[in-house]
């Protein structure tokens, strides 16, 4: 159906690329979205481990770069022009040129991996698996070792000849490395997560909020000189200019001496959840989950203070196609409007004014875009202003809404916890609410003429109908063939439904009040949103990517090859010639072959 447009990632956008887009081999990507865990520096430029990519920034943080990967990433490190990146169950590895960043190669192993090490002739990595592979490092790479570890690995470090690797309860493992490496010892040192070396002393950070130090005068066997209190839980450990430097998550960052004294007087930071810390020459960078990276700079390290932001665009959560435009929920960003006319190659952008404060939904109709604000209610936008689309009308609503479906003069809201809403629009005035059906949960809504099916995951498919000129809505029944829907999709007198429980289920409607099962068919993976091209059903399947279904008999739907995405496929939309996709991560716009 596609080409394998992740084959070939360009990391310098070519002149005709946009802002915020990186062009594939058969594909753009828009609006990327890291999720920020792990840093390291080489030369003033910042590497990135950013959930589904590769981030590079430069110390200003001005810019920034982004490779996507297939897998989501965790962890990175640096080795002369190389730069390792832990990905899912792979270790891929990239060179640093003046030519840009490029991708050599990748290394499977077994299980996630969750902590890096690396010099120039060796790489180290370990898995949540408790397996810690060793790989040689030259003109020709191989594995020199896979161990079994004591524990999950949580972090690694190679200090001299040996590697030091932190497993959780399974305290400290010190490998002796070489042609054969193996575990010579291991420390007693339960909860172990975080790590450094600083001069000839190793530092622990446990789970219990502790850090103790390790004279390193016989790196095979180290002796405990002292430990102390960091006063919370330490996700990862950095050592710089006689100080050492601690992330802490929601609780900022400490900085101590290496006797274990708090530097007192630098304060927490708490604008986000600090992943990673990182000390250079040019600052102290922190990684902020999804709140980017900021640079922190002073005299002293007790004076430090934020300097530069790198503010990381929210995530792509929905889509919508209709006629050239495509529109986009990207939770806190609001929600973005995209023309492609026929012909052209780039999607010219626009956005929804004023900005939804939290967009979960979106819908194209007409010249109209609907947007489900999951923190304000529901919204309509006028696209014949494009590219600023104004809010027209839009209604307060208590819930989480989320998605919308139209039936005439009536607006179908799922509206989360707090059930479905049915609102309704007449030309002399605002959007008014007519009925309020709560005690059930909405997640996704269809409507076909007076019947309104809604996708309840907690109790099933609920069938109901509007009657009374449009003053009330009745449950008729339960359809028992969906255990937990998540999405829907209605053409004509067929509706999709994507079951949570890893299933998509094809309804005849053709007798809107008694659907009639035509097939079930179990995709072994969650299924997030759908969207028709001719025959084909296009499934958003979270980190699995896009599944093709062909549906061209309903009632025997051949199940296809998963298309890889580098994000979450969150919501698919379709055109005749393209798909696009809510990946989390970013929104991509996909030629159909």
């Amino acid at each position: 159906m596609f080409a394998g447009f992740l084959l070939t990632l360009m990391l310098a956008s070519p002149p005709d690329a946009q802002p915020g887009e990186v062009l594939f081999e058969e594909g753009r990507n828009y609006f990327i979205s890291g999720d920020f865990s792990d840093l390291v520096e080489v030369k003033g430029t910042i590497y990135a481990a950013s959930g589904f990519g590769l981030t590079i920034v430069p110390a200003d943080l001005s810019t920034q770069e982004h490779i996507p990967t297939p897998h989501y990433s965790r962890k990175i490190a640096l080795a002369g022009k190389q730069v390792y990146l832990g990905e899912g169950n792979r270790i891929t590895e990239f060179k640093i040129s003046t030519r840009g960043t490029q991708m050599l190669t990748a290394y499977p192993v077994e299980g996630k991996v969750t902590a890096l090490a690396a010099r120039k002739d060796l790489l180290a990595g370990g898995t949540d698996s408790a397996k810690i592979v060793i790989f040689s490092q030259g003109k020709e790479s191989k594995l020199l070792g896979a161990i079994d570890a004591p524990g999950a690995v949580q972090d690694l470090f190679i200090y001299h000849e040996f590697l030091y690797a932190a497993c959780g309860r399974g305290g400290v493992a010190i490998i002796e490395l070489g042609e054969n490496p193996s575990i010579v010892r291991t420390l007693d040192v339960p909860g172990a997560q975080a790590l450094t070396v600083a001069e000839d002393l190793l530092f622990v950070a446990t789970a219990a909020a502790d850090i103790l130090s390790f004279s390193l005068a016989d790196p095979s066997s180290p002796h405990q000189k002292k430990g102390f209190s960091s006063g919370s839980e330490v996700v990862s450990l950095a050592y710089y200019d006689k100080h050492l430097y601690a992330a802490q998550g929601y609780q900022g960052y400490s900085i101590f001496d290496l006797e274990g004294e708090r530097v007192e007087t630098a304060e927490p930071f708490r604008q986000g959840d600090v992943t990673c810390i990182l000390p250079t020459k040019e600052g102290v960078f922190l990684a902020l989950r999804e709140r980017g990276m900021v640079r922190l700079e002073g005299s002293m390290p007790q004076e430090l203070s934020v300097t530069a932001r790198l503010q990381q665009n929210s995530h792509s959560v929905h889509t919508s196609q209709s006629g050239a435009f495509w529109a986009v929920a990207r939770d806190r960003d609001g929600a973005s409007i995209g023309r492609l006319l026929e012909g052209e190659e780039c999607v010219t952008w626009g956005h929804a004014e004023p900005a939804p404060k939290r967009a979960a939904g979106v819908l194209l109709s007409g010249t109209y875009l609907y947007v489900a604000d999951a923190d304000r209610g529901a919204s309509i936008f006028n696209l014949k202003t494009f590219p600023f689309a104004e809010r027209k009308f839009d209604l307060n609503q208590p819930g989480t809404p989320q998605r919308f479906a139209l039936s005439g003069d009536l607006i179908f809201l799922a509206a989360g916890d707090r059930g479905l809403r049915v609102l309704w629009i007449c030309s002399c005035g605002p959007l008014q609410q007519r009925v309020a059906l709560q005690g059930i949960k909405a997640v996704d809504v269809a409507a076909k003429d007076s019947i309104v099916y809604v996708a309840d995951p907690d109790s099933g498919l609920r069938v109901m109908a509007v009657r009374n000129k449009n003053q009330e809505i009745h449950e008729l029944s339960i359809y028992p063939g969906a255990i937990s829907p998540q999405a829907l999709l209605l053409e004509r007198d067929l509706l999709y439904v994507a079951d949570s429980i890893g299933a998509v289920v094809v309804l005849d409607i053709s007798e809107a009040k008694n659907p009639r099962q035509l097939s079930f068919a179990f995709i072994e993976t969650q299924p997030y949103g759908m969207a028709l091209v001719d025959s084909t059903l296009y499934v958003a399947c979270g980190e699995d990517g896009v599944l093709p279904i062909d549906v061209s008999d309903p009632s025997s739907p051949v199940v296809g090859e998963f298309i890889e995405t580098p994000g979450k496929a969150l919501a698919v939309a379709a055109s005749g010639k393209y798909l696009g996709v809510a990946d989390y991560t970013s929104w991509m716009l996909i030629p159909v072959d």
